[in-house]
């Protein structure tokens, strides 16, 4: 069954970015693009457990086919698939209902003057909602379209970052490319994180699949993620010994999203593992 990305169009430069990354990685990972035009300023998204409200800028709308055609030719222009998502259920007359039926989701671009300040929007309590309930990884768009040419997983040993490997593995066979992971050593060696691997019945496929281990014995994690390439789609897991908040607020997702410029794919607590 063909894999679906749902990718909430805005019509701002910020947008349009995420827009060309979302169809990169359709492209890629041979998936159907799915973008939803939106008419009014927010929507539910219906999760199995919970119904999260997005929240959009007034100046994400636009004339509807002046969009559309915007989002042909942009997804033309990257070879993508595409497809368009019309609401056929309302809550009420202004607030359309999404379901959460799909394989990817591109994060919704920020709102207000603040969360168009933060750096790309990464943190934002939307994110951590969707993040909490949704079956699915979360794209993250890069500062700026950089084709990926490798796929890198940010290993550091949980079962959340056990389940970032799968995801990575997964990907990486997908859109061949090589995968590659950086671990910060944080006092522990090579080979009790390979333990983690063998506990979780991966040790057979990382020896096989992982082209390059970057593990760093730096004492500042920023430091670490100097060694990750400019041209790598990076994979995050939201680690399970901390909450959600705690994940988004302290200091790991928050310094990724300072330094790198990269497209980010977070594996919340419920996500998908293998695509």
């Amino acid at each position: 069954m063909e894999k679906r990305l749902l990718h909430i169009h805005c019509q701002t430069p910020q947008g349009l970015e995420g827009l060309r990354q979302a169809a990169y990685f359709c492209r890629r990972i041979r998936a159907l693009l799915t973008v939803y035009l939106p008419l009014s300023d927010k929507f539910l998204v219906y999760f199995e457990n919970d119904v999260v409200q997005i929240d959009l800028d007034g100046g994400c709308l636009a004339p509807v086919e002046a969009a559309r055609d915007q989002v042909e030719t942009l997804a033309s222009q990257a070879g993508a698939k595409l497809d368009f998502f019309v609401p056929r259920h309302f809550t009420s007359a202004s607030l359309p209902d999404i379901p959460a039926d799909f394989d990817f989701m591109c994060s919704p671009p920020p709102t207000g003057r603040r969360g168009r300040q933060t750096a790309r929007g990464r943190t934002g309590h939307q994110i951590q909602r969707i993040l909490r309930a949704a079956r699915y990884p979360l794209l993250v768009p890069g500062a700026f379209h950089t084709p990926w040419q490798r796929i890198l997983v940010l290993f550091g040993g949980s079962a959340n970052a056990v389940a970032a490997c799968r995801l990575g593995l997964s990907l990486a066979r997908q859109a061949r490319v090589p995968l590659e992971m950086l671990t910060q050593a944080e006092g522990g060696t090579r080979d009790e994180y390979r333990e983690k691997w063998k506990a979780a019945g991966l040790a057979g496929a990382l020896e096989d699949g992982l082209q390059q281990w970057h593990f760093s014995h730096a004492r500042r994690f920023e430091e670490s993620l100097g060694a990750v390439p400019a041209d790598a789609l990076v994979i995050m897991g939201a680690f399970d010994h901390i909450s959600i908040r705690e994940f988004f607020h302290g200091s790991k997702l928050k310094t990724v999203c300072a330094v790198l410029p990269n497209s980010l794919i977070l594996a919340g607590p419920r996500g998908a593992t293998e695509i």
